[in-house]
């Protein structure tokens, strides 16, 4: 749960832009040498209306580091997956599936993607690069703060807030575990 599955929450809030209002967790240990979960989903009510799933494993066979993310709209749906992190998958409803790569210069783009890409189209860009952008933000924040410079840019890095946010669904997951997983209030 620390581990994996804050990392999806905090992929969830931040594309989503969506804020919980309660949630219900269930964990799970299937390995013997695991004394922590290695197992578990939340199923995440949000103020907005939408309902979501975090899954975290730390016993999945076969995959990596498959951070994954999938958003369902009204008119279509969004899929992203960390393994393979230039492919953006776009499914319209009436319309072909849609797989939209990272491209600096593609016109669809936007000003925030383009800033957070350090390479060509076509080379390989994520991990590193993602660190670099957050460390690059978070600098750029500090220096402002005495009015020196103002970045020209959207500044885009995890706030304390944030980092609140991640031991907040942490605690409501094992409240929620330890309640038979019962709702429980953001």
């Amino acid at each position: 749960l620390g581990d994996v599955g804050t990392h999806a929450f905090h992929l969830a809030r931040f594309v989503t832009g969506l804020d919980p209002q309660s949630l219900l967790s269930r964990m799970n240990s299937y390995s013997a040498h695991h004394e922590l979960d290695d197992y578990g989903h939340a199923i995440i009510q949000f103020a907005q209306g939408a309902t979501g799933l975090v899954t975290w494993s730390q016993v999945s066979h076969g995959r990596l580091n498959d951070l994954e993310i999938e958003v369902d709209g009204t008119n279509g749906s969004l899929s992203w997956r960390q393994e393979d992190p230039n492919r953006l998958i776009m499914r319209s409803l009436g319309a072909a599936t849609q797989i939209l790569e990272r491209n600096p210069n593609a016109p669809y783009t936007t000003g925030d993607a383009a800033d957070a890409c350090r390479l060509p189209a076509g080379h390989p860009e994520a991990f590193f690069e993602a660190f670099a952008n957050v460390y690059r933000d978070a600098i750029d924040a500090l220096r402002s703060i005495d009015g020196s410079t103002q970045p020209d840019r959207r500044l885009l890095y995890p706030s304390v807030n944030d980092g609140v946010d991640g031991v907040r669904f942490m605690h409501l997951c094992l409240k929620s575990q330890d309640q038979d997983s019962s709702w429980c209030q953001w």
